[in-house]
Protein backbone atom coordinates (compact mmCIF):
# COMPACT_ATOMS: atom_id res chain seq x y z
CA UNK A 1 0.00 0.00 0.00
CA UNK A 2 2.64 2.31 0.74
CA UNK A 3 1.27 4.72 2.91
CA UNK A 4 2.09 7.36 5.15
CA UNK A 5 0.03 8.84 8.35
CA UNK A 6 0.10 10.76 10.79
CA UNK A 7 -0.93 10.53 14.21
CA UNK A 8 -2.16 12.98 17.05
CA UNK A 9 -1.30 11.98 20.85
CA UNK A 10 -0.67 13.91 24.39
CA UNK A 11 2.38 11.09 25.29
CA UNK A 12 4.99 9.57 23.49
CA UNK A 13 4.75 6.29 22.40
CA UNK A 14 8.26 5.59 22.30
CA UNK A 15 8.75 4.50 26.08
CA UNK A 16 6.42 1.78 25.53
CA UNK A 17 8.06 0.80 22.31
CA UNK A 18 11.44 0.92 24.09
CA UNK A 19 10.43 -1.41 27.03
CA UNK A 20 8.55 -4.07 24.83
CA UNK A 21 11.19 -4.21 22.63
CA UNK A 22 13.67 -4.64 26.10
CA UNK A 23 11.15 -7.82 27.21
CA UNK A 24 8.92 -6.18 28.56
CA UNK A 25 5.31 -6.68 27.88
CA UNK A 26 3.20 -3.24 28.18
CA UNK A 27 0.42 -2.45 26.45
CA UNK A 28 -2.63 0.47 26.42
CA UNK A 29 -5.97 0.91 24.19
CA UNK A 30 -5.42 4.35 24.44
CA UNK A 31 -2.75 4.07 21.24
CA UNK A 32 -5.34 3.43 19.34
CA UNK A 33 -3.92 0.69 16.44
CA UNK A 34 -0.85 2.55 16.41
CA UNK A 35 1.74 -0.91 16.94
CA UNK A 36 -0.42 -2.92 14.83
CA UNK A 37 -0.45 -0.57 11.85
CA UNK A 38 2.37 -1.72 9.82
CA UNK A 39 1.03 -5.36 9.60
CA UNK A 40 -1.22 -3.94 7.16
CA UNK A 41 1.25 -1.76 5.41
CA UNK A 42 0.44 1.59 6.83
CA UNK A 43 3.21 3.64 7.77
CA UNK A 44 2.39 5.42 10.42
CA UNK A 45 4.37 8.53 12.26
CA UNK A 46 2.90 10.03 16.03
CA UNK A 47 3.04 13.42 16.73
CA UNK A 48 3.54 14.93 20.35
CA UNK A 49 3.16 18.85 21.10
CA UNK A 50 6.18 20.14 22.56
CA UNK A 51 4.67 22.24 25.50
CA UNK A 52 7.36 24.08 26.41
CA UNK A 53 7.96 26.30 23.79
CA UNK A 54 7.17 29.99 24.61
CA UNK A 55 4.06 30.36 22.48
CA UNK A 56 3.17 26.85 24.08
CA UNK A 57 3.63 27.89 27.60
CA UNK A 58 1.31 31.10 26.79
CA UNK A 59 -1.57 29.56 25.53
CA UNK A 60 -1.32 26.32 27.95
CA UNK A 61 -1.08 28.56 30.55
CA UNK A 62 -4.33 31.20 29.64
CA UNK A 63 -6.50 28.07 28.20
CA UNK A 64 -5.05 24.98 30.06
CA UNK A 65 -6.10 22.36 28.63
CA UNK A 66 -7.61 23.65 25.77
CA UNK A 67 -4.78 26.09 24.53
CA UNK A 68 -2.63 22.29 24.61
CA UNK A 69 -5.49 21.65 21.91
CA UNK A 70 -4.55 23.87 19.85
CA UNK A 71 -1.56 23.95 19.72
CA UNK A 72 -2.20 19.88 18.99
CA UNK A 73 -4.38 20.77 16.15
CA UNK A 74 -2.80 23.87 14.81
CA UNK A 75 0.70 21.73 14.12
CA UNK A 76 -1.78 18.76 12.58
CA UNK A 77 -2.77 21.25 10.20
CA UNK A 78 0.76 22.20 8.84
CA UNK A 79 2.15 18.68 9.07
CA UNK A 80 -0.69 17.54 7.02
CA UNK A 81 1.18 18.34 3.38
CA UNK A 82 3.42 15.49 4.43
CA UNK A 83 1.28 13.03 4.65
CA UNK A 84 -1.55 11.23 3.15
CA UNK A 85 -4.03 11.33 5.83
CA UNK A 86 -4.50 12.54 9.15
CA UNK A 87 -5.66 9.87 11.85
CA UNK A 88 -7.42 12.06 14.25
CA UNK A 89 -7.54 9.40 17.38
CA UNK A 90 -6.89 12.02 20.01
CA UNK A 91 -9.60 12.17 22.62
CA UNK A 92 -9.84 16.34 21.83
CA UNK A 93 -12.49 18.37 20.39
CA UNK A 94 -11.14 18.82 16.54
CA UNK A 95 -13.09 21.97 15.86
CA UNK A 96 -9.76 23.66 14.20
CA UNK A 97 -8.88 20.79 12.22
CA UNK A 98 -12.51 20.25 10.77
CA UNK A 99 -12.74 23.89 10.11
CA UNK A 100 -9.11 23.75 8.00
CA UNK A 101 -10.39 21.08 6.49
CA UNK A 102 -13.70 22.20 5.12
CA UNK A 103 -11.82 25.43 3.87
CA UNK A 104 -9.40 23.14 2.31
CA UNK A 105 -6.30 24.53 4.22
CA UNK A 106 -5.55 20.68 5.13
CA UNK A 107 -5.94 19.42 2.09
CA UNK A 108 -5.16 15.60 3.18
CA UNK A 109 -8.39 13.57 4.14
CA UNK A 110 -9.01 13.11 7.61
CA UNK A 111 -10.34 9.30 9.46
CA UNK A 112 -11.13 11.00 13.06
CA UNK A 113 -12.34 8.11 15.78
CA UNK A 114 -15.04 10.31 17.51
CA UNK A 115 -15.01 9.75 20.87
CA UNK A 116 -17.83 12.64 21.83
CA UNK A 117 -21.49 12.13 21.49
CA UNK A 118 -22.06 15.44 20.48
CA UNK A 119 -25.59 15.32 22.50
CA UNK A 120 -26.88 19.23 23.08
CA UNK A 121 -29.79 17.35 25.11
CA UNK A 122 -26.49 17.10 27.81
CA UNK A 123 -25.79 20.47 28.25
CA UNK A 124 -28.17 23.12 30.16
CA UNK A 125 -26.06 26.26 29.31
CA UNK A 126 -28.11 27.88 26.17
CA UNK A 127 -24.30 29.14 24.84
CA UNK A 128 -22.56 25.86 25.70
CA UNK A 129 -25.25 23.95 23.92
CA UNK A 130 -25.31 26.81 21.00
CA UNK A 131 -21.53 26.38 20.92
CA UNK A 132 -21.66 22.32 20.93
CA UNK A 133 -24.34 22.42 17.73
CA UNK A 134 -21.95 24.70 15.60
CA UNK A 135 -18.89 22.60 16.78
CA UNK A 136 -20.91 19.03 15.74
CA UNK A 137 -22.39 20.27 12.44
CA UNK A 138 -18.57 21.79 11.60
CA UNK A 139 -16.96 17.89 12.16
CA UNK A 140 -19.84 15.66 11.13
CA UNK A 141 -19.61 17.85 7.93
CA UNK A 142 -16.09 18.11 7.33
CA UNK A 143 -14.10 15.29 8.33
CA UNK A 144 -13.79 12.75 5.83
CA UNK A 145 -14.36 9.98 7.44
CA UNK A 146 -15.97 9.17 11.31
CA UNK A 147 -15.54 6.10 13.51
CA UNK A 148 -16.83 6.33 16.88
CA UNK A 149 -15.32 4.60 19.58
CA UNK A 150 -18.27 2.86 20.44
CA UNK A 151 -22.19 2.03 19.29
CA UNK A 152 -23.56 4.14 21.86
CA UNK A 153 -22.00 6.97 21.90
CA UNK A 154 -23.04 6.92 17.85
CA UNK A 155 -26.55 6.37 18.83
CA UNK A 156 -26.92 9.34 20.92
CA UNK A 157 -25.46 11.12 18.03
CA UNK A 158 -27.58 9.95 15.48
CA UNK A 159 -30.82 10.72 18.35
CA UNK A 160 -29.58 14.37 18.34
CA UNK A 161 -27.28 15.30 15.95
CA UNK A 162 -28.53 14.50 12.53
CA UNK A 163 -25.41 11.80 11.86
CA UNK A 164 -24.87 11.49 8.21
CA UNK A 165 -25.21 8.22 7.49
CA UNK A 166 -21.25 7.82 5.80
CA UNK A 167 -20.51 8.56 9.30
CA UNK A 168 -22.24 5.89 11.24
CA UNK A 169 -19.92 3.53 11.99
CA UNK A 170 -18.98 1.61 14.68
CA UNK A 171 -15.29 0.91 15.16
CA UNK A 172 -14.82 -2.03 17.25
CA UNK A 173 -12.04 -0.46 19.83
CA UNK A 174 -11.77 -2.67 22.31
CA UNK A 175 -8.61 -4.23 24.76
CA UNK A 176 -6.05 -6.94 22.96
CA UNK A 177 -7.84 -10.48 23.34
CA UNK A 178 -3.80 -11.60 22.81
CA UNK A 179 -2.47 -9.21 25.54
CA UNK A 180 -4.63 -10.05 28.29
CA UNK A 181 -4.88 -13.95 27.64
CA UNK A 182 -0.97 -13.65 28.44
CA UNK A 183 0.27 -12.75 31.98
CA UNK A 184 0.53 -14.40 35.38
CA UNK A 185 -2.70 -15.45 37.16
CA UNK A 186 -2.70 -16.18 40.60
CA UNK A 187 -0.36 -13.59 41.80
CA UNK A 188 -2.60 -12.28 44.47
CA UNK A 189 -3.97 -15.39 45.90
CA UNK A 190 -4.09 -13.71 49.48
CA UNK A 191 -6.11 -10.75 48.29
CA UNK A 192 -8.45 -13.15 46.59
CA UNK A 193 -11.72 -13.17 46.23
CA UNK A 194 -11.62 -9.51 45.52
CA UNK A 195 -13.02 -6.63 43.48
CA UNK A 196 -11.53 -4.16 41.33
CA UNK A 197 -11.35 -0.95 40.58
CA UNK A 198 -9.18 1.02 37.94
CA UNK A 199 -8.78 4.68 36.07
CA UNK A 200 -7.91 8.33 37.10
CA UNK A 201 -10.34 10.73 35.18
CA UNK A 202 -14.24 11.09 35.97
CA UNK A 203 -13.88 8.53 38.86
CA UNK A 204 -16.60 8.88 42.08
CA UNK A 205 -14.10 6.79 44.13
CA UNK A 206 -15.05 8.64 47.55
CA UNK A 207 -18.94 6.58 47.07
CA UNK A 208 -17.47 3.53 46.31
CA UNK A 209 -15.15 3.75 49.24
CA UNK A 210 -17.72 4.70 51.56
CA UNK A 211 -19.55 2.03 50.12
CA UNK A 212 -16.55 -0.87 51.25
CA UNK A 213 -15.93 0.87 54.47
CA UNK A 214 -19.35 -0.68 55.37
CA UNK A 215 -18.80 -4.24 53.82
CA UNK A 216 -16.47 -7.16 54.49
CA UNK A 217 -15.41 -7.78 50.90
CA UNK A 218 -11.81 -6.91 49.76
CA UNK A 219 -11.14 -3.71 47.13
CA UNK A 220 -8.47 -3.44 44.97
CA UNK A 221 -8.07 -0.04 44.57
CA UNK A 222 -5.92 1.14 41.81
CA UNK A 223 -5.78 4.89 41.49
CA UNK A 224 -3.86 8.35 41.91
CA UNK A 225 -2.49 8.59 45.39
CA UNK A 226 -3.58 11.96 45.76
CA UNK A 227 -7.33 10.44 46.09
CA UNK A 228 -6.11 8.18 49.48
CA UNK A 229 -4.21 10.96 50.28
CA UNK A 230 -7.98 13.12 50.50
CA UNK A 231 -10.01 10.23 51.53
CA UNK A 232 -7.84 9.40 54.77
CA UNK A 233 -6.53 6.06 56.25
CA UNK A 234 -8.52 2.87 54.45
CA UNK A 235 -10.16 0.00 56.11
CA UNK A 236 -7.61 -3.13 55.87
CA UNK A 237 -10.20 -4.52 53.28
CA UNK A 238 -9.66 -1.46 50.92
CA UNK A 239 -6.07 -2.06 49.14
CA UNK A 240 -4.58 0.76 47.56
CA UNK A 241 -2.76 0.45 44.59
CA UNK A 242 -0.35 3.26 43.02
CA UNK A 243 0.11 2.46 39.46
CA UNK A 244 2.61 5.82 38.94
CA UNK A 245 5.25 3.93 40.97
CA UNK A 246 5.63 1.33 38.05
CA UNK A 247 5.56 3.28 35.43
CA UNK A 248 5.40 1.63 31.78
CA UNK A 249 5.60 -1.61 33.47
CA UNK A 250 2.11 -0.28 35.34
CA UNK A 251 0.26 -2.30 32.16
CA UNK A 252 1.53 -5.72 33.32
CA UNK A 253 0.59 -5.39 36.53
CA UNK A 254 -3.00 -4.40 36.17
CA UNK A 255 -3.33 -7.15 33.84
CA UNK A 256 -2.52 -9.55 36.86
CA UNK A 257 -5.22 -7.43 39.04
CA UNK A 258 -7.87 -7.91 36.11
CA UNK A 259 -7.19 -11.52 35.88
CA UNK A 260 -8.06 -12.31 39.32
CA UNK A 261 -10.65 -10.23 40.26
CA UNK A 262 -14.11 -11.34 40.90
CA UNK A 263 -15.80 -8.25 38.86
CA UNK A 264 -14.28 -4.83 37.50
CA UNK A 265 -16.01 -1.34 39.22
CA UNK A 266 -16.60 1.91 37.36
CA UNK A 267 -17.88 4.56 40.00
CA UNK A 268 -18.56 7.55 37.78
CA UNK A 269 -18.25 11.28 38.77
CA UNK A 270 -21.23 12.62 36.42
CA UNK A 271 -21.75 12.32 32.49
CA UNK A 272 -20.15 14.40 30.12
CA UNK A 273 -19.68 13.51 26.09
CA UNK A 274 -17.59 10.41 26.31
CA UNK A 275 -18.05 6.77 26.93
CA UNK A 276 -16.96 7.44 30.46
CA UNK A 277 -14.58 4.66 32.05
CA UNK A 278 -14.67 2.93 28.75
CA UNK A 279 -10.73 1.95 28.43
CA UNK A 280 -11.05 -0.16 31.84
CA UNK A 281 -14.47 -1.44 30.68
CA UNK A 282 -12.99 -2.78 27.08
CA UNK A 283 -9.90 -4.29 29.26
CA UNK A 284 -12.81 -6.02 31.74
CA UNK A 285 -14.47 -7.55 28.65
CA UNK A 286 -11.16 -8.58 27.43
CA UNK A 287 -10.04 -10.34 30.83
CA UNK A 288 -14.38 -11.95 30.72
CA UNK A 289 -15.01 -10.37 33.82
CA UNK A 290 -18.98 -8.75 35.39
CA UNK A 291 -18.58 -5.09 35.33
CA UNK A 292 -20.62 -3.04 38.15
CA UNK A 293 -20.91 0.65 36.64
CA UNK A 294 -22.37 3.77 37.43
CA UNK A 295 -26.03 4.45 35.09
CA UNK A 296 -24.85 7.19 32.71
CA UNK A 297 -26.29 7.25 28.86
CA UNK A 298 -23.31 7.28 27.78
CA UNK A 299 -21.89 4.59 28.99
CA UNK A 300 -19.74 2.46 26.53
CA UNK A 301 -22.58 -0.79 26.73
CA UNK A 302 -25.21 -1.60 29.11
CA UNK A 303 -24.08 -4.01 31.37
CA UNK A 304 -27.21 -5.29 31.89
CA UNK A 305 -29.36 -5.39 28.63
CA UNK A 306 -25.85 -7.28 27.80
CA UNK A 307 -26.16 -9.29 31.06
CA UNK A 308 -22.55 -8.99 31.64
CA UNK A 309 -23.17 -7.16 34.96
CA UNK A 310 -25.34 -4.29 37.25
CA UNK A 311 -25.97 -0.43 37.16
CA UNK A 312 -25.89 1.59 40.10
CA UNK A 313 -27.34 5.43 40.70
CA UNK A 314 -24.49 8.18 40.44
CA UNK A 315 -23.51 8.88 43.96
CA UNK A 316 -25.33 6.52 45.47
CA UNK A 317 -22.99 4.55 48.47
CA UNK A 318 -26.08 2.58 49.60
CA UNK A 319 -26.49 1.70 45.81
CA UNK A 320 -23.26 0.28 46.04
CA UNK A 321 -23.84 -1.46 48.84
CA UNK A 322 -27.03 -3.49 47.65
CA UNK A 323 -25.71 -4.52 43.94
CA UNK A 324 -22.56 -6.10 45.63
CA UNK A 325 -24.45 -8.03 48.30
CA UNK A 326 -26.93 -8.93 45.25
CA UNK A 327 -23.48 -9.83 43.30
CA UNK A 328 -22.56 -11.99 46.73
CA UNK A 329 -25.50 -14.37 46.27
CA UNK A 330 -24.74 -15.16 42.35
CA UNK A 331 -23.90 -18.75 41.70
CA UNK A 332 -20.46 -19.76 40.67
CA UNK A 333 -22.46 -20.33 37.17
CA UNK A 334 -24.53 -17.20 37.36
CA UNK A 335 -20.71 -15.69 37.54
CA UNK A 336 -19.33 -18.06 34.72
CA UNK A 337 -22.46 -16.89 32.50
CA UNK A 338 -21.67 -13.12 32.91
CA UNK A 339 -17.92 -13.34 32.46
CA UNK A 340 -18.47 -15.39 29.38
CA UNK A 341 -20.63 -13.31 27.86
CA UNK A 342 -18.39 -10.79 28.92
CA UNK A 343 -15.43 -12.41 26.78
CA UNK A 344 -17.87 -13.51 23.89
CA UNK A 345 -18.67 -9.52 23.60
CA UNK A 346 -15.03 -8.63 23.53
CA UNK A 347 -14.10 -11.15 20.81
CA UNK A 348 -16.97 -10.87 18.66
CA UNK A 349 -17.41 -6.96 18.53
CA UNK A 350 -14.92 -4.98 20.37
CA UNK A 351 -11.18 -5.55 20.21
CA UNK A 352 -8.08 -3.91 19.36
CA UNK A 353 -7.08 -6.04 16.31
CA UNK A 354 -10.90 -6.23 14.87
CA UNK A 355 -10.57 -1.99 15.45
CA UNK A 356 -7.20 -1.94 13.40
CA UNK A 357 -8.64 -4.00 10.57
CA UNK A 358 -11.67 -1.56 10.27
CA UNK A 359 -9.57 1.67 10.57
CA UNK A 360 -7.30 0.44 8.09
CA UNK A 361 -10.18 -0.11 5.99
CA UNK A 362 -11.04 3.47 5.97
CA UNK A 363 -7.46 4.47 5.35
CA UNK A 364 -7.59 2.42 1.91
CA UNK A 365 -10.80 4.16 1.26
CA UNK A 366 -9.31 7.91 1.59
CA UNK A 367 -6.19 7.50 0.70
CA UNK A 368 -6.54 5.83 -3.23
Amino acid sequence: MGMKILQPTDWSFEPMDNYNKNGGDAFSVSRFGYELFPEYGVDVDYYVPDYTKPVARMLKKLLKLEGCNLILQTELIKRSKDYDLIYYSADRHPYLLALARKLRICKKPVLMVCHFSYDTRAVDNKLKKLILKIERNLVFSSMDQILFNCENLMRLAIEDGNLPRKHQIDSGWGADLAYFSRGKFGVHKEKMPYYFAAGGANRDYHTIIEAFKKLSYTLILSCPKSVIDEEGPLPPNIIHFDYAKYGIAASERLREYYHDAKAVLIPVMYRNHVANGASVLVEALACGKPILVSDLKTNFLDVEKEKIGYKIKLHDTQGWIDTIQKFEKLSEGELDSMGNRAKVIAETKYNYRLFTERVVKYIEQLVK
